[in-house]
């Protein structure tokens, strides 16, 4: 995945809970020679304290879940 290029985190949870429909729909696309977006899976953890060290160690609290990290369609189309 390109990097300085625009991506989207996308939680599918309501719509795709299996979290395999979007991006075997991608992989089929793109395999038939249509346009796909480029996606990876990406588990999201986040450390909330507002100061501390750095190397904080990470527990149950701080994450947030699955997440496709798609590319954006404008951004691809246009550039």
């Amino acid at each position: 995945m390109p990097s300085g290029a625009e991506w989207i985190f996308h939680a599918p949870y309501l719509t795709d809970p299996s979290l395999i429909s979007d991006p075997l729909a991608s992989a089929m696309s793109h395999a038939a020679g249509r346009y796909a977006p480029r996606y990876r899976f990406a588990e999201l953890y986040l450390n909330e304290r507002r100061s501390g060290p750095s190397d904080a160690t990470l527990a149950l609290i701080n994450y947030f879940g699955i997440y496709n990290i798609l590319g954006r369609i404008a951004s691809i189309l246009i550039g």
